[in-house]
């Protein structure tokens, strides 16, 4: 009796196991720079599917990788499958010394109270506040940057910041922590626009830092008006522009800037 009892319980931690990795697929490597690729396209409460990013991932991961970081993928994610995934992450890059860590987000967000919010694939939340359990919000990954530790931490947010009302007060959003850069592919209130084929901000981002030729505060400049030269192919009415914030003057792109407004025909 004990023993058949004995396996009962290991077979229900592993059925718990495996219902908390869910239908997430998860990809790691191992390297001093590090890198966490989020990405969510096939929301479940939606007909279609986001083609662009995938290819923004793919692309990410081979401009990082030839700049030596070592690439975590996450494809799908719920909203708990995202925080599962942020954690595991910076617990592995924390038993390390790191140099440079990366957390890039492409798919649905929305700004709840001044904060952002990244939703999973289980996330129906385009005109109503998320539930806690179908988002990732940036606080969150501000959190597990302090405890990585690392020399600079990068979140790179390639998604609308169309704002929605919260039900119930929500505590305000954190300020952004020491050695770290914050990119954002539009500003608050604003849309981040996608062809069929590619984001227009990660593909400014990505070409940006694969140009060799260019120094660090020529990128910043690539990456804000290769993005607006884009949205204007695309004919785009308000043409779209990134913006980024540090509080490390010492870090790759040196020079804060401040979001410009649209300019408009």
């Amino acid at each position: 009796m004990k023993s058949a009892f004995s396996i009962l319980l290991a077979c229900m931690a592993m059925l718990a196991l495996l219902t908390l990795k869910g239908s997430a697929k998860i990809i790691r490597q191992e390297g001093p720079d590090c890198a966490l690729l989020i990405r969510c396209n096939h929301y479940r409460h939606q007909d279609i599917s986001f083609q662009a990013p995938e290819a923004d991932t793919i692309q990410m991961k081979a401009v990082l990788e030839k700049l030596g970081f070592a690439v975590t993928i996450c494809t799908d994610p719920t909203g708990v499958e995202m925080r599962h995934a942020l954690e595991s992450f910076s617990n592995e890059a924390a038993t390390k010394q790191r140099g440079q860590v990366v957390v890039y987000f492409t798919g649905k967000a929305v700004e709840v109270a001044g904060e952002l919010c990244f939703l999973g694939i289980d996330s129906d939340a385009e005109e109503k506040a998320p539930i806690a359990e179908e988002s990732l919000p940036l606080s969150r990954v501000y959190a597990s940057f302090q405890s990585i530790g690392a020399a600079h931490h990068y979140l790179v947010a390639d998604s609308c910041r169309f704002s929605v009302k919260a039900e119930t007060p929500m505590r305000a959003a954190s300020t952004l922590p020491e050695d770290t850069t914050t990119w954002f592919s539009c500003g608050s209130g604003e849309a981040s626009y996608a062809t069929a084929e590619f984001s227009l901000f990660t593909k400014a981002w990505c070409e940006a830092l694969a140009d060799s030729s260019l120094n660090d505060s020529d990128k910043l400049k690539r990456i804000v008006d290769h993005t607006t030269e884009l949205s204007r192919a695309s004919k785009l009415d308000t043409p779209q522009r990134p913006g980024f914030y540090t509080n490390d003057l010492k870090a790759i792109f040196p020079h804060p800037t401040e979001f410009k407004k649209p300019e408009t025909k």
